[in-house]
């Protein structure tokens, strides 16, 4: 495995063990989906880490989102909150959420 497959797998475990906020089985539905909507489907295991590789190849910072849940569904407004696992938890500037379906 390559340093950044390694990372991700243990970002991943640190992930589901923490005691506040973990991932849980609603998050790994909800990458599982995203997974599902591959040209190659993937388990959520796999769509978490092909996902950090992803950014690690782009020189992003890539973060393991757990406990995602939407708090204001308005039509004009939509509200989430969410748990990040970062690499770097003190070097995050900004970030994107894209919500409905995806495409490679």
């Amino acid at each position: 495995m390559t340093p950044n497959c390694l990372a991700a797998v243990a970002k991943i475990h640190v992930a589901q063990a923490r005691p506040t906020n973990p991932l849980r089985v609603e998050d790994q539905s909800a990458y599982s989906l995203l997974g599902s909507t591959r040209k190659s489907p993937r388990t959520w295991f796999n769509e978490i880490v092909k996902l950090w590789i992803d950014c690690k190849v782009d020189a992003d910072k890539p973060i393991i989102y757990s406990c995602f849940h939407i708090t204001d569904k308005t039509r004009v407004q939509v509200t989430g909150i969410g748990f990040l696992n970062e690499e770097d938890p003190d070097s995050l500037d900004f970030g994107k959420f894209y919500m409905g379906s995806v495409q490679d």
